[in-house]
């Protein structure tokens, strides 16, 4: 079963594009990693999908 889930999420600062149509599904009770360069975009997905930050477009889900 997955609870959190993205479709075609676009994350931005400004105008400047971070991630594009970012689709993820993360399992329920499953250990589960981010893994990226430095300046990749990895906190700034965190921050998107905890609400911290807006997404620009797209969809997140938590429990459908």
């Amino acid at each position: 079963m997955t609870r959190l889930y993205t479709q075609q999420v676009d994350i931005a600062y400004d105008d400047r594009l971070i991630v594009s149509n970012l689709n993820l599904s993360i399992p329920d009770a499953k250990i589960t990693a981010l893994v990226g360069a430095n300046g990749s975009g990895k906190s700034t997905i965190l921050k998107s999908l905890a609400r911290i930050m807006k997404i620009k477009g797209g969809q997140v889900y938590l429990d459908g």
